[in-house]
């Protein structure tokens, strides 16, 4: 074998290539080698046959992984074959399997390092060092907590820039995980973000309880948000307890505390907490925040499923919460009591956002403060719409709003002139009622959803003075809205931005119609059964910004697109 192959490369540095290859196919029988192997493929390329020499480059590699003759051949004739992508992943493979030390090595690193030069544009440059550091920061903030933290992995400018930069380190966000995140990437994370890391959205992790603890102990975290919890409450009470940063506490569906397990975490984190989200089961409701002072919370938003609504937390809103700013209640399957409550709010005067999702009944009285700037309200009662709105707006009821810039109403059945123009008429009677002298405020934002919308029903409450300088308009679901309605509000408002149209009965006209309003921006025409796509398509080429799909209500039916 050893004669045969030295007699071919004798013949190969004559340039007899056939002969050299007989040579080394007898020695290839005998006993096959990366060498073997290695000089037949550079008999094969010399001839220009580049599969056949690319076919011994992959068996040297087969034949033994951890040799670089094959991975240098298989890249030479890969390059040739102008497959440059192809044999910068041939070097890039070997440089994993073969050992860091040796001749090899250094020669398949050198081919990887000028093939990648080769590939690499031209003016190719560190971005981080050509652009501005605010521009640089802006980029980064649009990766993952996980990406930003391989990207510290690229070099150590890398990871110092990455590091450097305050912002990209506040939120640690686990929300997108898939599977399990590890303890070694927390710690880690901790290691890199330390004083820097103030936000936290758990989700998914090995050893809740130590996680939790080594952030709150490491780590400044002012707010935090749980998406699946492991721990009891007693454990999650003992684990936010040294938490004395601690501003903001969102507690997600997937957290299970049962009703003795919230008190305690309550009374634990009242005094220093300024924003706090929860859902309630059923049973939990009522006894939970009684008797409880929040001296700092501005933010409030609790979801109650299946139990009654706690009417004695709203009558002393203002004694337990003082600088409450922001309010939302949503009543999930819940019963309405039957017996008259006030519930008076007139008292919060630092109160600018109010989102009620409650059963309301007929004996109800809903007084507002008059410093209400956005006010969402969905009565879940199932008495007569129009009678609940009636009450909201009652006249004992000081409903005096000259700040309101955004209202939504959830009216069923009723119509839109009625609801609106009752409810408006209210405010303003309220305000001539404290002062005449102040002015009334104009809404930006209005949306409305199960109303009547048809012709007769908008041109009553178009008219309204508020509605002057409406921006943006929603009417979902609503009743009998079709072109004739598009015509009216486009006439109606000049200065209207936004239009969402969800699950209406406009065609193709009433779009082309829309489209003609000067400083309209977009459109929503989700659901809507009777619109083509082609005149979806029509109008996005307008420049209006159009979102339109349809969604199947009916489970295992076949979907049709419109």
């Amino acid at each position: 074998m050893n004669n045969l192959q030295e007699q071919g490369r004798t013949h190969y540095k004559r340039g007899e290539y056939r002969k050299a290859i007989e040579l080394f196919d007898r020695a290839i029988g005998r006993t096959a080698s990366v060498q073997l192997l290695d000089n037949r493929a550079a008999c094969y390329e010399k001839l220009s046959e580049l599969s056949a020499a690319l076919k011994d480059a992959k068996k040297a590699i087969q034949l033994h992984r951890e040799a670089a003759t094959g991975y240098l051949r298989a890249g030479k004739i890969l390059v040739k074959m102008e497959k440059q992508k192809v044999a910068l992943e041939i070097y890039t493979h070997g440089l994993k399997c073969i050992r860091h030390v040796g001749q090899g090595y250094e020669l398949l690193r050198k081919a990887h390092k000028d093939l990648l030069g080769q590939l690499s544009p031209q003016r190719s440059v560190d971005p981080l060092t050509l652009l501005p550091r605010e521009l640089a920061e802006i980029i980064l903030e649009y990766l993952s907590f996980r990406q930003r933290m391989n990207a510290c992995l690229v070099s150590k400018q890398w990871a110092h820039f990455v590091r450097s930069a305050p912002n990209l380190w506040r939120h640690l966000d686990l929300s997108g995980a898939r599977k399990k995140v590890r303890t070694s990437f927390i710690s880690r994370a901790i290691n890199t973000g330390r004083l820097k890391l103030t936000k936290a959205t758990l989700s998914y992790l090995y050893d809740f309880d130590k996680t939790l603890a080594a952030l709150i102990k490491h780590c400044p975290l002012q707010e935090l948000v749980l998406l699946e919890c492991g721990l009891q409450g007693s454990n999650l009470t003992k684990a936010l307890t040294p938490a004395k940063h601690l501003r903001s506490l969102k507690l997600s569906e997937g957290v299970q505390l049962v009703a003795g397990e919230y008190r305690p975490l309550i009374d634990a984190i009242a005094n220093r907490i300024e924003s706090f989200h929860c859902t309630l089961k059923s049973g939990t409701g009522a006894p939970l925040l009684a008797g409880v002072t929040f001296p700092s919370l501005k933010t409030l938003s609790m979801t109650l499923e299946g139990s009654t609504f706690p009417i004695g937390l709203l009558q002393k809103l203002s004694e337990y919460m003082p600088l409450i700013e922001s309010l939302t209640f949503t009543q999930v399957h819940g019963s309405a009591s039957r017996h008259v409550r006030l519930i008076d709010l007139t008292s919060c005067l630092r109160l600018t956002y109010l989102d009620l999702s409650l059963s309301l009944s007929l004996s109800d009285i809903l007084t507002l403060p008059s410093s209400l700037k956005v006010l969402k309200l969905a009565p879940t009662s199932s008495a007569e719409p129009s009678a609940v709105w009636d009450v909201v707006a009652s006249p004992t009821a000081t409903v005096a709003l000259p700040h309101l810039e955004e209202l939504s109403l959830v009216a069923r059945g009723t119509s839109l002139g009625s609801v609106i123009c009752t409810l408006l008429e209210a405010m303003d009677n309220g305000r001539l009622v404290e002062d005449p002298s102040v002015p009334m405020s104009k809404l930006h934002k209005l949306s409305i959803t199960g109303a009547d919308a048809g012709p007769d029903a908008v041109a009553s409450f178009l008219a309204h003075p508020r509605l002057a300088e409406l921006e943006c308009l929603s009417l979902i679901r609503a009743q009998v809205c079709n072109d004739e309605t598009v015509d009216r509000v486009v006439d109606a408002l000049p200065g209207l931005r936004s239009l969402d149209l969800t699950a209406s009965d406009v065609t193709g006209v009433g779009v082309k119609r829309a489209t003609s309003a000067k400083h309209l921006e977009r459109l929503i025409l989700d659901d809507c059964r009777l619109l083509g796509s082609d005149a979806v398509d029509w109008a996005r080429t307008q420049g209006i910004r159009v979102q339109y799909r349809m969604n199947d209500q009916s489970k295992g039916a076949r979907r049709i697109r419109y």
